[in-house]
């Protein structure tokens, strides 16, 4: 076998083996999501036949509608996609709703400690539109903190939406 047929089988073997685990690490990271989920007794991200079928319901704290259940554990922005898809207003709270969350007694059943919020900032992104600040909050001790790097963004939390009270 001359030697640039061995190069290409062995080089195209390793990219099979490479995309095999990155694979497997996506099915691994799935399995490991859903897990903390049941875990910690929330439904994960609901297809969007689930969503549609599921009836919502909220309390009423000020001029919000806050959801009774968790959207889900996930990261803010599939909370942002889930929300849109949910539509009628539904949103992830800004830090007012996130404090709203963490005082009220009437919320129940927060099961992570941190929970995800966004805020328009007043600054503009270059395709025009406004620029986000993540954040989450702790309903433990109440600390917020300011999501700034992609791994603080991508990481998982609860989410809990809102919308302005109709």
């Amino acid at each position: 076998m001359p030697m640039k047929s061995f190069k290409f089988i062995f080089f195209s073997l390793i990219i099979m083996a490479c995309s095999h685990r990155q694979k497997s690490n996506t099915l691994d990271l799935t399995l490991a999501i859903d897990s903390m989920a049941v875990k910690a007794g929330v439904n994960n991200i609901k297809t969007d036949n689930q969503q549609a079928k599921r009836e919502i319901s909220f309390c009423k704290i000020d001029h919000l509608d806050i959801m009774n259940e968790d959207l889900g554990i996930m990261n803010v922005v599939q909370a942002e996609e889930e929300a849109l898809k949910i539509g009628d207003g539904w949103r992830l709270p800004n830090e007012m709703g996130l404090n709203l969350i963490y005082e009220s007694d009437s919320i129940k059943n927060l099961v992570t400690n941190y929970y995800v919020g966004v805020e328009e900032s007043v600054e503009i992104a270059e395709d025009g539109s406004k620029e986000k600040i993540y954040m989450r909050k702790s309903v433990v001790n109440g600390e917020l903190i300011t999501l700034q790097t992609k791994d603080e963004i991508y990481s998982i939390y609860g989410a809990r939406l809102v919308r302005d009270h109709h």
